[in-house]
């Protein structure tokens, strides 16, 4: 994995074939998550290379709020991380569902997809500059479900997943041992753990270059 670097208009990482099957997996399952369709996803894995991946077809009428109650809160704590109770009033929460949450899934869904459609056109992740906040949407709401799902609920919590990750050790049967674990539970820390860090440092490295580009003189 390569980081991002400006390139004439576009901000472009390099992703090898192993890492951008996993994170379109992953990013593919919070789409999922989302309430993605099956054909939804289907579209996003194809390999069309025409168009933009970045260029939205969003509803124009996701927005209009049907009559009655919103839609509950979500029973799953990564999809609350994504779509978030906007106030402790019931009655406020519940109307803010009614009138945002039908946007802001899609927008979500349509980013994660997005991403998995760049994803397979290759080594080359590339956004078009004024659309890397898409990508960097996309990103955030990844990393924020795998941080559920490692119980990242802190600074002292991912403090402690990165000195985890950089401990790891491996018994005599190849397996990994995290934090003094074996098993199912630490091979799925250290593969959640490894994703997680990669794209927080992959996230970085694109809000680097959008800095850079903010910072640098007019032509």
């Amino acid at each position: 994995m390569k980081p991002f670097r400006a390139r004439e208009g576009h901000y472009v990482a390099r992703l090898d074939e192993v890492e951008r099957e996993v994170v379109a997996q992953v990013a593919a399952d919070v789409a999922e998550l989302l309430g993605a369709s099956p054909a939804q996803l289907a579209a996003a894995t194809g390999h069309a290379d025409d168009g933009d991946p970045w260029e939205l077809a969003l509803d124009p009428l996701a927005g209009l709020a049907s009559p009655g109650s919103g839609p509950p809160e979500p029973e799953d704590p990564a999809v609350r991380r994504l779509l978030p109770t906007a106030s402790e009033d019931a009655e406020v929460a519940e109307e803010f569902r009614r009138l945002v949450e039908p946007d802001l899934r899609e927008l979500k869904i349509a980013r994660l997809l997005a991403l998995v459609r760049a994803l397979h056109r290759g080594e080359r992740l590339a956004v078009p500059v004024e659309r890397a906040d898409l990508l960097s949407g996309a990103l955030v709401d990844v990393r924020l479900v795998l941080a559920e799902r490692l119980g990242l609920d802190t600074d002292e919590a991912a403090d402690e997943l990165y000195r985890d990750l950089a401990l790891v050790s491996y018994d005599d049967d190849g397996e990994p041992v995290v934090a003094g674990q074996r098993g199912p539970a630490a091979a799925l820390r250290l593969h959640l753990g490894t994703v997680y860090a990669a794209l927080t440092w992959l996230q970085e490295s694109l809000v680097t270059a959008q800095l850079a580009d903010l910072e640098a003189p007019d032509a």
